[in-house]
């Protein structure tokens, strides 16, 4: 998801014919020439294009240029050099392209626009069109380097452009493919690309700006599925480079057919702001005017936020950008991988999530006061409102955490599996706590403002034991269907009363757990919040 105002600007286009055709990027990094050359076999890439500046390397001096060339055609396949698109550029003064908060990034966006960068863009295109071709670079990650906006340039002109990884995402060895998802604010106008600071924000009043590509596969060739995106407007939808028909889009589903083996969509639209407490909720402080925004999923909600396949027994993985204003705070379900300086807002970039179900992705954003911390190699966080910060009690609300953690990675013989663990206490909030992997959100009652009773601080112990135990039960294993989310629900009360009594004593050491204040009924807990179960007609997409 990345709110801003980019439907301003001309979207990305590609040609209506479909993709031109396949080309790679790949990093050499630290590998041997063996290893290195097994990569590309293993991908079947006959052409190495060097993208790099300066084609030298003092610490892998195996990839300096004489040393590459003669060993990659001594294997057989072909080597050129194109210092016209290499990175190591400067921006210009006046940059239109100061979307990029990184400055080497934005200095190569501003390259892109030369002559010199258009007539080694054409020789790419040619020597990729006589046979699988690899671009490469210095750089493992092409997030990190000056192929991601290569891939860009490539990408708008009916490439379809994959990275070369020399890891599957299992952590195993053995390489894997990953599609080249476009920079969410790139704008193409007339050909040119150009990355430019959108000018609206999560800060808005109504609604924000969302693109977002979806890749997926089809078992069945020439079928046709759905899409949910419950949005006031969409700008733009395209399926593996072909534009969809506008009348595929009824306010709630996107209508695909002619799927292929392997499917990437494209749809930009902007979704609405809620204040009931679904999809993305936004909240002015009546103390100090800072905004808040949060969303909450569970169980039927995200599409609200972006297009997805809204369903927890279709699984994937997903990367978050957010455009947020000077001084706010923005989390997700992963860490952040690129923080904009605050002191003038930007883009936030977080981390590919493990496979997760679409209804525990989160987004937090607002000018929020965080306190951090750790336990092992976990990083941990609280956030809540600033004009809340005074009554926030962290200390033990990490002693809880950390208790937990130790129980629960025990108990059931398996370590937690999303990175970092953040605790958001958010405004408005329309049930008591939600599980989103990595960034579970809490009601504000949550945050005692006077002296309560051992039996409210237990309450509260029990509930954030409650969405810990989610984390394995509901997070990494998921029910298939809604209805049986009763089950994931009530494994995990079980286990946070079970936790409660072995874990926090020094919460409530003059009594023992109250096991009547954690029964809660699940109408009041949820507010009465209806889940769709499975009905005659409807099954789950497989």
């Amino acid at each position: 998801m990345t709110p801003g105002d980019e439907q301003a600007a001309t979207p990305c286009t590609t040609p209506a014919e479909g993709p031109v055709g396949d080309v790679f990027t790949i990093g050499h990094s630290t590998h041997t020439l063996p290893a290195f050359t097994a990569l590309l076999r293993r991908n079947r890439i006959e052409q190495v294009i060097d993208v790099r500046t300066l084609p030298r390397s003092r610490r892998n001096p195996q990839f300096d240029i004489d040393a590459i060339q003669a060993a990659l055609r001594a294997e057989g396949f072909r080597y050129t050099h194109l210092p016209q698109v290499g990175g190591l550029r400067h921006p210009v003064e006046g940059s239109v392209n100061d979307g990029w908060d990184n400055e080497a990034f934005r200095g190569y966006a501003d390259h892109m626009g030369t002559p010199e960068f258009a007539e080694g863009l054409e020789r790419v295109s040619r020597l990729a069109s006589r046979g699988p071709s690899a671009l490469m670079c210095a750089e493992a990650d092409w997030r990190r380097c000056h192929r991601r906006l290569l891939s860009d340039a490539l990408s708008v002109r009916g490439w379809r452009v994959r990275h070369i990884l020399p890891q599957r995402p299992d952590g195993e060895a053995g390489g894997h493919r990953e599609p080249h998802p476009l920079t969410p604010f790139l704008v193409v106008d007339g050909g040119r690309t150009s990355y430019p600071a959108a000018q609206g924000t999560l800060a808005d009043a109504d609604t924000f700006g969302c693109m977002t590509e979806i890749a997926f596969d089809c078992t069945t060739p020439g079928a046709e599925t759905f899409v949910e995106y419950l949005a006031p407007t969409v700008t733009r939808l395209e399926l593996n480079g072909r534009a969809v028909r506008p009348d595929a889009f009824d306010g709630n589903r996107i209508r695909l057919t002619g799927l292929e083996r392997n499917n990437v969509l494209k749809v930009a639209g902007r979704s609405a702001f809620h204040h009931d407490g679904v999809g993305m909720h936004r909240f002015v402080d009546p103390v100090d005017d800072a905004v808040y925004c949060h969303t909450d999923a569970e169980p039927y909600d995200i599409h609200r936020v972006y297009p997805c396949f809204d369903q927890p027994d279709l699984k994937g993985t997903f990367e978050f950008s957010v455009r947020a204003p000077a001084g706010w705070h923005v989390s997700s379900n992963s860490p952040a991988t690129h923080v904009p300086n605050p002191a003038t807002g930007g883009w936030w970039q977080f981390a590919r999530t493990p496979k997760m179900p679409t209804y525990i992705t989160a987004v937090v954003a607002g000018n929020f006061h965080v306190v951090r911390d750790h336990h092992g190699n976990i990083d941990l966080a609280v956030l809540c409102r600033q004009s809340l910060a005074q009554y926030l009690d962290a200390d033990e609300i990490f002693d809880i955490t950390r208790r937990g953690f130790d129980f629960f990675a025990e108990e059931f013989a398996y370590p937690y599996q999303f990175g970092k663990y953040e605790q958001a206490f958010v405004p408005e909030f329309n049930a008591g706590a939600m599980e989103n992997a990595g960034l579970v959100t809490f009601a504000e009652r949550h945050i005692f403002r006077s002296r309560v009773t051992d039996g409210t601080r237990e309450a509260r112990a029990e509930t954030i034991l409650h969405e810990m135990a989610h984390m394995w039960f509901g997070d990494l294993v998921t029910m298939r269907w809604w209805d049986d989310l009763w089950l994931n629900e009530s494994f995990a009360t079980y286990m946070s009363l079970v936790a409660l009594v072995g874990t926090t004593s020094a919460v409530t050491p003059s009594a023992t757990p109250r096991w009547t204040t954690s029964s809660r009924p699940w109408r009041r807990a949820r507010g009465g919040t209806c889940r769709p179960g499975r009905r005659s007609g409807w099954r789950p997409r497989e």
